[in-house]
């Protein structure tokens, strides 16, 4: 890592010729011109929320554009995501796998708010935390998935009925109500998220 940051110092160095006359003064320069940017906010009027603002809109606008800005079915594997995570169910179960979502959702946060900050706010500036999400999101719909399949999952014990046409095994009928009732649920969704857009 040392060696990483080594090469990148060099290759910043060689390749910025301010560097090379005042290097102290560029970064100093650098640095207040991205301060400056953050703090100033926008020249024109931003339309938010069903509003004009002039100045910064507040530090709730990243957090009502994302709801505006993702699907629904992001939204609801959250929320999965969350029942899933207190209930343990499917991969929650595995501490990486909570561990791994724990970070993904502490840096998605801690970067909204980070650059909830600044006054000058565009919806473009939260893309960075929309894949963690996403991925957080994909986990509480293998765990929902994982808890109808447990849900449905037959006994250990085989009730065989006798029939007319020989033996009917239960716990292959529940299987299939299992998966029929997976893809009720899945196709369900997929309605409603196109309905809605």
């Amino acid at each position: 890592m040392l060696l990483w940051g080594i090469a990148a110092t060099a290759i910043f160095f060689l390749l910025w010729p301010a560097m090379w006359v005042d290097p102290v003064g560029s970064l100093r320069q650098m640095a207040q011109a991205a301060g400056e940017a953050a703090a100033e906010g926008h020249l024109k009027p931003t339309f938010y929320n069903g509003q004009i603002y002039s100045g910064d809109p507040g530090l709730s606008f990243y957090a009502v554009t994302y709801l505006w800005r993702t699907t629904p079915l992001v939204l609801i594997g959250l929320g999965l995501a969350v029942i899933g995570w207190s209930a343990r169910w499917g991969p929650f179960e595995r501490p990486l796998v909570r561990k791994t979502c724990y970070y993904l959702l502490l840096f998605a946060l801690g970067y909204g708010l980070f650059i909830s900050l600044g006054a000058k706010k565009f919806d473009r500036y939260l893309l960075p935390a929309y894949p963690p999400l996403a991925l957080v999101a994909g986990v509480g719909w293998a765990a929902l998935v994982a808890w109808v399949t447990a849900f449905m999952k037959p006994t250990q014990r085989k009730h065989d009925v006798q029939g007319n046409g020989g033996t009917l095994s239960v716990d292959a009928d529940m299987r299939r109500v299992g998966k029929l009732a997976l893809l009720v649920i899945l196709g369900l969704i997929v309605v409603a998220q196109t309905v809605a857009l």
